[in-house]
């Protein structure tokens, strides 16, 4: 279908690298209407203009406006910059600070009737339609917040559009509050940006949100006030290296225009020379580089990741409870049965020692990554295998694989991705012993009427 930006509908395709959280036009709403003198259109157009084509000069091609009409939204104002700049802008409806008219006189669901003209109709008399839903929660779930979360997740339902949600992730971890309420609605994860998770170097936090299936924003690299550019670094590359990448998004949170903003404002709340549109392409990706993540998982989170949430019928491999999915003439609960069976086949073949099946169960071409070695394709894979239970490292009453919490995202009708929680258990027969506890990240591929397992990386720990 495409995505909606404040110039048009474009093709996916088109989106290319995209910045998933950038507030291009804020302001106290009303203010410039109020007093126009105080207001020079054509100075704060010019100013946005400048960041757009600097961003655009660094390989930007879109940029997601997370700015509600409470934030002071003028969707016209961005179409203009848009369109002088080159650069795509996709322009949000939802909630900040939700405003007393609707906590007093209105449902969720009417809510979500009034919201859904920005949708299907455009905002006010603009013609200008969104594709982005915002949401927020600061310290706590007060009755405000979980009022905006519902109205958003009821809106994300209806519509297809995706939600990003501004959340206080350090030290009040709400974001796991915000994944609870749209479990609840019954909203696709996948569909769900947990906005400046990045703000947290809690990788059990962060693990978490993403093995719940939510996507995380690593979206405010060169915003000071709690994190440095290199610490937010770390964290990315360390979920890159445990398979993440799929699930993260990388951007700034800067502001091209706000009124508030004074110089000694900007300071204060530790904006720099690196709060600007450039800094992931021209500091943070280099870094990354440099820190061991690949260009694939590079361009998952700055182009294939943006490009699945936008599309509004793409589809993230996560479901919406109770419902069949399809995709491509396939049945996505029926490839998730299929892929939960394959892991828990994996583990009860190595532990019966049945290791001629258990290798029938892997890619010809796949790996299998502990950390201390790797075995590279099935023929290694299956020396191995044998070579265990020849040692009784496995193989009847010796050991068990203990598998659970798994969550399967199948990506596409040939590939899939799954997260799992284990327990290696030693000697069942005699004196059963934990020996390991870990994470298995595992990737799927379907060839030849079968799902087989393509990757798996042990975390242990």
């Amino acid at each position: 279908m495409g995505v909606q930006t404040a110039t048009g509908l474009i093709e996916t395709d088109a989106l290319g690298f995209t910045l998933m959280h950038e507030h291009v036009f804020t302001s106290t709403p009303g203010l410039k209407e109020a007093y126009p003198q105080i207001f020079d259109r054509a100075a704060v157009i010019d100013q946005i203009v400048g960041y757009l084509t600097d961003a655009k000069e660094h390989g930007v091609s879109t940029v997601v406006e997370p700015t509600p009409f409470d934030m002071g939204r003028d969707v016209e104002i961005v179409a203009e910059a848009s369109r002088r700049s080159g650069v795509n802008v996709v322009v949000s409806t939802g909630f900040f600070d939700v405003p007393k008219y609707f906590l007093a006189t209105k449902s969720v669901d009417e809510a979500v009737d009034i919201l859904e003209r920005d949708i299907v109709e455009g905002v006010g008399h603009s013609g200008i339609r969104v594709g982005m839903i915002k949401a927020r929660i600061e310290e706590s779930l007060n009755g405000e917040y979980e009022y905006a979360l519902r109205v958003c997740a009821r809106l994300q339902r209806r519509s297809g559009l995706p939600v990003t949600v501004h959340t206080s992730s350090s030290p009040h971890r709400t974001g796991e509050l915000a994944c609870s309420v749209f479990e609840e609605e019954g909203v696709d994860p996948g569909r769900v940006v947990i906005g400046h998770a990045g703000d947290s170097t809690n990788l059990q936090y962060l693990h978490g949100i993403l093995d719940r299936g939510f996507v995380i924003g690593m979206d405010r690299f060169g915003l000071g006030t709690l994190l440095s550019i290199d610490e937010r670094v770390g964290v990315v590359a360390s979920l890159c290296e445990e398979g993440y990448a799929g699930q993260m998004i990388l951007s700034h949170d800067c502001p091209c225009y706000a009124e508030i903003l004074t110089p000694e404002v900007f300071a204060s709340i530790g904006g720099g020379e690196s709060w600007k549109l450039t800094t992931v392409p021209e500091v943070v990706l280099p870094a990354l580089r440099a820190a061991g993540v690949a260009d694939k998982a590079i361009d998952e989170m700055t182009r294939e990741v943006p490009a699945r949430l936008l599309d509004r019928e793409a589809r993230s491999g996560s479901r919406l409870r109770g419902e069949s999915v399809t995709a491509g003439g396939r049945n996505v609960v029926a490839d998730e049965l299929a892929i939960r069976n394959l892991i828990s086949g994996l583990a009860q073949l190595a532990d019966d020692g049945e290791v001629e099946e258990y290798a029938e169960l892997v890619e010809e071409g796949a790996v299998i990554d502990t950390g201390n070695s790797q075995r590279r394709g099935r023929a290694q894979i299956l020396e191995v295998a044998r070579d265990r239970v020849k040692s009784g490292m496995s193989g009847r009453g010796t050991s068990r694989h203990v598998v659970t919490t798994t969550t399967v995202r199948v990506v596409d009708d040939t590939s899939a991705t799954a997260r799992s929680y284990f327990l290696f258990i030693r000697d069942t027969t005699t004196n059963p012993t934990v020996q390991y506890v870990g994470r298995y990240h595992d990737e799927f591929r379907y060839a030849d009427g079968s799902w087989r397992l393509a990757r798996r990386k042990v975390h242990v720990g």
